[in-house]
């Protein structure tokens, strides 16, 4: 039988015979998109995790961002006018270079693993809680009931603690003594709460796939359980289904929810229409065209957007000129020229872009280099790791390597350490009323 990895590259070699079918393809970026999509699927199959790891989920975004929209494009299932195939074909060389560099990091880091001989466990047996004893329900409780209130009194923040509340919940269950039957009740009700208060209580699209990500790394993850391709279309179809009943909400029409998505089926002229405008692929590949093609090496950042965590928290009345998230900037710059593929004050453009944006050619390589080390050096950590207070952190960063793909890496990142926020103070409750007075008590 062979390999998804083998069966991957006869798909690749056998697809550019579509060509003698389809009729008005654009040859060059159709190759070049299958260039894309066979270094993204390559790494994901070649991956030696069977579950869904940080470099899958980076990689399902890569995929997501970067493949579709050259393919689709060049094969004629959608139309655009704010650029030509030359300049979607310089884009693609470009992410083609900054996926050159994605290996270029894994080959690196895999190559340093090795001459470390550290080996990775087939399975791993969480043997700790937060520190070196298993968390207290009670506190797990006081955590929980603390964000329910937050949820519904700060309209603002109720999607972080939605995400770490999920968490929590679903780590306690996994490792509690209830029957398998009663976990199982529970983990559904939880999920299927969490799901419902993101489409109701929240209006932004990403919310939904942040949950979405978290809640199938954990059931991947703490069930080693592989990927499923299936499964993972699957999801898919529930997140743009998702995104086009939130996109309902937001607008508030008054019409029906059929009268709805009638309404977005004819304005979007069909379904890969609604999957290139609400999916934010068209809007992120259209703006990663125009900064590959309008950027000039005197109008690069610098670096100045890749720093603005650390200068998140400095009030703009303090400092004027703090920078910007490339997401607001590609409005200014787009001023009266805006993409045809969507509008609003921020916008998406990919991490590519915001690499390219910052130092052009050596920023999309190199950047993506150092990604692929951080990304495998967290799996690796995940793959050692016998704290379960290591799996509540790291799982609340698992949508980040998503959704950076949007193109929002500064505030992306701010709002993961945000998320993190209740994590921390139920390691600072479990060790300031359970191990510090142990500890007092024993010395």
């Amino acid at each position: 039988m062979l390999q998804s990895k083998h069966l991957n590259i006869i798909i690749h070699l056998l697809a550019p015979f579509l060509v003698l079918i389809f009729q008005d393809i654009d040859v060059v970026n159709y190759l070049l998109g299958l260039v894309i999509s066979f270094l993204i699927s390559n790494q994901f199959f070649s991956c030696e995790y069977k579950h869904l790891s940080f470099n899958k989920i980076f990689l399902i975004g890569a995929y997501y961002y970067l493949a579709i929209f050259p393919i689709f494009y060049s094969l004629n299932l959608f139309q655009a006018v704010t650029f030509n195939p030359e300049a979607l074909s310089l884009t693609s060389m470009v992410c083609i270079l900054s996926l050159l560099g994605y290996s270029t990091g894994v080959l690196l880091y895999d190559n340093f693993r090795q001459r470390r001989n550290l080996s990775i466990p087939s399975a791993s047996s969480f043997t700790y809680g937060l520190g070196t004893r298993q968390i207290d329900s009670y506190l797990i409780g006081l955590l929980l009931l603390t964000n329910i209130i937050f949820i519904f009194a700060i309209s603002e923040i109720r999607s972080f603690f939605i995400i770490s509340t999920v968490i929590i919940l679903l780590i306690k269950i996994k490792h509690s003594n209830l029957s398998r039957s009663i976990a199982l009740l529970v983990t559904l009700l939880t999920v299927f709460t969490s799901v419902i208060a993101i489409l109701l209580l929240t209006t932004s699209r990403s919310d939904l796939i942040k949950l979405v990500i978290v809640i199938g790394f954990l059931y991947s993850f703490l069930n080693r359980k592989e990927v499923n391709l299936i499964k993972l279309a699957s999801v898919g179809i529930f997140l743009f289904l998702g995104a086009i009943l939130i996109t309902i909400n937001r607008s508030n029409t008054g019409i029906s929810i059929a009268g709805n998505i009638d309404s977005m089926f004819q304005y979007y002229q069909g379904i890969i229409g609604i999957l290139m405008r609400l999916g934010d692929i068209g809007i992120a590949f259209d703006n990663l065209i125009y900064i590959v093609k309008n950027i000039t090496f005197e109008e690069l950042l610098l670096g100045s957007t890749l720093i603005r965590p650390l200068l998140y928290f400095v009030p703009r009345s303090l400092w004027a000129a703090k920078p910007q998230d490339t997401q607001l900037l590609i409005v200014e710059e787009r001023y009266g020229a805006l993409s045809e593929f969507g509008g609003g004050t921020s916008q998406s453009i990919t991490i590519i872009g915001e690499l390219y944006w910052n130092f052009s050619f050596f920023g999309v390589f190199f950047g993506l280099l150092l990604l692929a080390i951080i990304i495998k050096n967290l799996d690796f950590i995940l793959s050692k790791t016998k704290s379960l207070s290591t799996i509540y952190f790291l799982s609340v960063l698992t949508p980040f390597f998503f959704v950076i793909w949007r193109g929002a890496y500064s505030s992306e990142l701010v709002y993961s350490l945000v998320s993190l926020f209740p994590i921390f103070l139920l390691v600072f409750l479990h060790k300031l009323f359970k191990e510090l007075p142990i500890f007092f008590k024993e010395s």
